[in-house]
């Protein structure tokens, strides 16, 4: 049986054919690099993985890794152009200086190199979140002194940036608990109410088992958005999926509680009488949550 990848990649491996052919220095043939070129096209255009024919000799996996490289710088470049304009922004509201944006701008290339490589770590992320939280922070206090209450567009980009890393970390770690969580205590602390229910979503489907992430996000329908009922099912959920779980059954037992309380105070504000027993009282005490 013939292998499909190279009849699909005829086209492919002849530009690179033709893009080899000449040295731009002397003028002469090439081989070496019109070999590699060869390879890669004929490699990119195939479509088995572990093919014996498409495995590349020592030149063509330098062409690949140069090629790797100029993305990886690309996509850095891409970042840090849109953060010009924000710092822009920030020197002409006189909330930092130019050197300060220079300086920041400098640090951050840095670091997003460390976070685009092959094998990033979780502590480079860490770092670049740190430098940006702590601009951030930096931002506040200035704004303060200057007596300006309004925030702008470049300090809003400062969070988006924040949310963008921690997106990033998240998906390159996504078993990381530790991640997830400063993620969601950051979100609430800056009151990113339309963020919060994506990234319980994704926390609790890539995190089936964390209690601490279950709990978390059943707190906040209780205590943000004041809903018993999504709280409740999302307890519900956690246990059918955790049986055997304490925590979460303690947890779940505290809701129902508070819920209670709830509708007792309701009755008394209301002036209904009983305290909400039996059957009938059940119907009642639904009918005052719906």
């Amino acid at each position: 049986m013939r292998h499909s990848g190279w009849r699909d990649g005829g086209r492919s491996a002849r530009a690179g054919e033709a893009a080899a052919r000449v040295s731009p220095s002397t003028g002469l043939i090439n081989h070496t690099t019109q070999q590699a070129h060869v390879a890669v096209a004929a490699a990119v255009a195939c479509r088995r993985r572990r093919c014996r024919r498409c495995r590349l000799p020592g030149d063509a996996l330098l062409l690949r890794r140069t090629a790797s490289s100029a993305t990886m710088a690309e996509k850095v470049n891409e970042i840090m152009e849109g953060m010009a304009p924000d710092l822009g922004e920030l020197v002409l509201r006189k909330l930092c200086t130019r050197d300060e944006a220079k300086q920041l701008a400098k640090r951050r290339e840095r670091l997003e190199y460390g976070i685009a490589k092959r094998a990033p770590k979780v502590d480079d992320f860490l770092r670049c979140l740190q430098l940006e939280m702590n601009f951030e922070a930096l931002l506040l206090v200035r704004r303060r002194k200057m007596g300006l209450p309004k925030r702008g567009g470049a300090d809003y980009a400062v969070r988006k940036r924040i949310h963008f890393i921690f997106d990033r970390a998240c998906r390159r770690f996504k078993g990381d608990e530790r991640l997830w969580m400063q993620w969601i205590d950051y979100a609430e602390r800056t009151h990113a109410v339309s963020r919060l229910p994506r990234i319980f979503a994704r926390a609790v489907s890539v995190l089936p088992n964390s209690a601490r992430v279950w709990i978390k996000a059943a707190a906040w329908e209780l205590e943000s958005r004041h809903s018993s009922t999504s709280a409740r099912k999302l307890l519900q959920r956690a246990i059918r999926i955790n049986s055997g779980n304490v925590e979460l059954w303690v947890a779940y037992f505290r809701l129902e509680l508070v819920f209670l309380q709830k509708v007792r105070s309701r009755r008394q504000t209301l002036g209904l009488p009983g305290d909400g027993g039996g059957a009938e009282g059940d119907d009642e005490e639904e009918e005052i949550d719906a």
